[in-house]
Parts: C-alpha cells; structure tokens; sequence
C-alpha cells in the first residue's frame, strides 16, 4: 500500500479564557502579563496551561512568587495575587497590565537559581488525568496506579516526603520536568520493547520500575463503517487516532513500522474522548488506545450503538510502570524505594485489595 502521511494534530486545544482576552492599552499597545488574582482550586500548572497555553513555563511562575506560593506550587491560596511575566505575547487582560513593547524571550528550561526537587527534600511525582481507571483526580484515590504508587512509597516509609502533581499535558512530562530535574518520578508509562528498540528515547534516557500493571491495547472503530483486522496489513493505509503524549511504541514496534515507515496517518489530538469523537464522525478509523480509558470514553460519550472494540485480536499487551531519568543524582535510590514498596504491598495482599477496589467498580459503570 501506499504510504501515508503522519500527521501530529496539536492544533486541537482548549478554547482561549475569558481571561486571556487582548486588552489595549495606551496608543494600541498590546498589553502583556501582570497581576492574577488567584481563584478557587487554581494551581499553578492548571494557570500556566490556561493562560499560557504551555506547561513548560511552570518553574518560572514558580521562581517568580515563591514568595507567595511556597514550596508547593499547587498549594494556592484564593485571593492571593501572582505576578505574571510577558512570555510570547501572553498572558493578556490581566489586572495592572504591563505595557510591554519588546518582550523579553521566554525561557522554558530550568532557570538559573530554579531549586531542583532534591534540594527541598520532597519527592516530586508527575502524573496526568484523562486515564481511567488508572490515573484521575476525580477518581477515588486519584485512580488505582495512584493508589498503588502512594502505598508502594508510604509503605517504604516515606509518608510525609512526597508529591503528586497533576499535570495534564504528557509531553512536558519527560520534557522538561524530569529531564531538568523539576519532577522526581513520572507514572504510569508504557515500556518500550527496548532490545529491539533502543533508539526510543524513553530506552535511552529512563530506567523503570518494576510493572504495576498489564493491559490490552485495542483497536475501536465505528460499527458503521468496520475495517478488519485480523493481520497488521489490514491497517496499512488507515488513518488512526491516539492522544498526545500516549506512548506510540506499539504502533511502531520492530514488526510493524507504522508511523516510521508512514504506513498509516496518525492523528494525535490533546484528549482521548477527542478521538472518539473523530471516529464517530467519520473523520479516522480507528482509535488504538487500552480497552480500559477507550470503553470508558464510550461510555462517556453515549457511543455504545456506534463504537465497538476489536476484542479478537490485541494491538499490543503493555505494562505500566514509574520511570526516572538516568541522569538523576538519586535514580537506583528512587527505582528501589518503587520496587521495595511495590514488592512489600503485594507481600501483605495490599496490591491485589487495590486492584478489587477499582476494576469491578469500572466494570459495573459501563
């Protein structure tokens, strides 16, 4: 089959706030950056991602009010003021606007004097929503990898020494969070094969942890309009969806070279019910994600009628696990404080209370 063009949609992302609105100043100068008044269960990732449309500008935020912050940079108190610094044009609209004609270039690594999560003695976990059952806040414990690494730590006995931050956009998470030291500990992740794939830069860059979890990958498609899929030939030509900052290993494994090889087109919008809504449409073919986060997203988006999982034949058997930089001053301290913890809990049966906790309650919601 002919080769296809891969294409990363990033374009798909939230609408702009009403805070973030061009105000204009004095002789039409666009005003940029300038005091935000903190509201209710704001944190300061979900405020860089909001007003800056880009996560990576948190230790900046972050440097600039510690003063007001702390420590913890999604510990906010309401009605506390922020200043917010002009980083390409934005934020705008905001309060005391500064008039700022020739921005300063944003800086999106660690800046100079930017304390590394060690130096604080806190252990700085990333993780993100959007994938039930595993990792939520809205679910019970966080979802049941949080549950697991909580327990795996506090078993270990570090209760009181360690974070979990939400952050929901992936990309940032290998890049620059744990790459420049800002985040100790990223989970769950997807293991590539990396014998054969070594080049991978999660084979290349992280050591991980032993594996919380295994799972189906599978593909969905619209009952409408089926495609088969009994060989990997079958996908060849196909336009498939899988959000960004979802692992692409298994879509372009040693024996399948999909995307390298352009055999498909591959559309990657920022949510997982994104794609869903795409195959509803008609605009892909499939989505290839876990039967878990896709049956849930059907769930949520009433397409039980329209949307099917291919059970039949699997995409790829995963497992999760927590991963840390090669480069971290502490990386075999971090894995074995996991692994200990992980081993321990499934020692005295906590592992498997977990798993009962979750999965029958997911099960009975779809």
């Amino acid at each position: 089959m002919a080769g296809m063009t891969v294409l990363g949609i990033t374009s798909i992302k939230r609408s702009l706030c009403a805070a973030t609105m061009a105000l204009f100043g004095a002789g039409g100068a666009l005003a940029c950056g300038g005091i935000y008044t903190v509201q209710l269960d704001d944190t300061l990732s979900e405020i860089a991602d909001r007003l800056y449309k880009d996560v990576k500008v948190l230790p900046i935020l972050h440097r600039d009010n510690r003063a007001v912050v702390g420590d913890d940079p999604d510990e906010l108190r309401p009605g506390s003021k922020l200043k917010l610094p002009c980083i390409d044009g934005r934020p705008i609209g905001l309060e005391v606007a500064i008039d700022v004609t020739n921005p300063p270039p944003a800086q999106v690594s660690v800046p100079q004097g930017t304390e590394r999560s060690e130096d604080v003695g806190v252990i700085n976990l990333v993780t993100a929503g959007d994938f039930t059952p595993f990792t939520d806040r809205a679910l019970a414990q966080g979802g049941m990898i949080t549950e697991m690494v909580s327990l795996a730590i506090g078993q270990a006995g570090r209760t009181e020494n360690f974070r979990i931050n939400w952050i929901n956009d992936r990309t940032a998470h290998l890049d620059p969070l744990m790459r420049e030291g800002m985040m100790d500990l990223a989970f769950p992740s997807y293991r590539p094969d990396c014998a054969t794939l070594r080049a991978d830069p999660l084979c290349q860059e992280f050591l991980f942890s032993d594996p919380m979890f295994e799972l189906l990958t599978l593909l969905f498609v619209n009952k409408r309009h089926p495609i088969p899929f009994s060989q990997d030939i079958d996908i060849e030509g196909k336009t498939l969806c899988r959000p960004e900052g979802f692992s692409l290993a298994d879509l372009d494994r040693a024996d399948r070279r999909w995307i390298s090889e352009k055999k498909i087109t591959l559309v990657q919008p920022l949510a997982v019910q994104d794609c869903f809504a795409m195959l509803a449409a008609g605009d892909v073919d499939g989505v290839a994600i876990n039967e878990f986060t896709g049956r849930a997203a059907v769930r949520d988006l009433g397409l039980m009628e329209q949307v099917e999982a291919l059970e039949g034949r699997a995409l790829a058997i995963e497992t999760l696990h927590a991963l840390v930089h090669k480069s971290h001053p502490r990386a075999t301290e971090l894995l074995e404080l996991i692994n200990s913890g992980l081993a321990d809990i499934r020692k005295t049966g906590e592992y498997q209370r977990v798993i009962d906790r979750h999965l029958p309650q997911f099960w009975s919601s779809l």
